[in-house]
């Protein structure tokens, strides 16, 4: 396979299904975007894919520096529960829960979703490793072959 570069990645091309307007969240189902201009349906835009932007938040949470946020986009609001949400990425600074709003770090320089399930790391040995988290939070290697 030959790989050409296309653009750096901070901002995707976006071909709206519905109208966006300029500095929606758009959920792409396992991340966000946020939209960087009006984009009529059917046209094609600029989504931001990282960054830090201010959010709405759910009401009455509090929500730590560093700590996972999810987009519920019926409420169309930041919230710290997973079950049912769109990874959103990671709260840039704490939220008490008598704020109304969250900064919150879309991106991963890697370009890997913002929350991770699994992680990759390659070991002292020079051998890749599969790092997943089970239940109750205890760690698993798993060499890939």
């Amino acid at each position: 396979m030959n790989a050409r570069y296309w653009q750096r990645g901070e901002t995707l091309d976006y071909t709206a299904e519905e109208a966006v307007a300029n500095g929606q969240v758009v959920s792409l189902g396992n991340r966000i975007g946020v939209a960087g201009n009006d984009i009529a349906e059917g046209a094609t835009g600029a989504l931001h894919v990282t960054g830090v932007y201010i959010m709405d938040k759910k009401a009455s949470e509090k929500i730590t520096m560093g700590a996972p946020v999810y987009y519920d986009a019926a409420a169309d609001e930041i919230t710290a529960t997973e079950k049912g949400n769109v990874p959103a990425g990671y709260a840039a600074a704490t939220a008490e829960a008598s704020d109304a709003i969250v900064l919150v770090n879309i991106g991963d320089p890697d370009g890997a979703p913002a929350v991770h399930n699994s992680l990759a790391l390659k070991g002292e040995d020079g051998k890749v490793y599969d790092i997943t988290v089970a239940t109750g939070g205890t760690l698993k290697a798993t060499e890939r072959t």
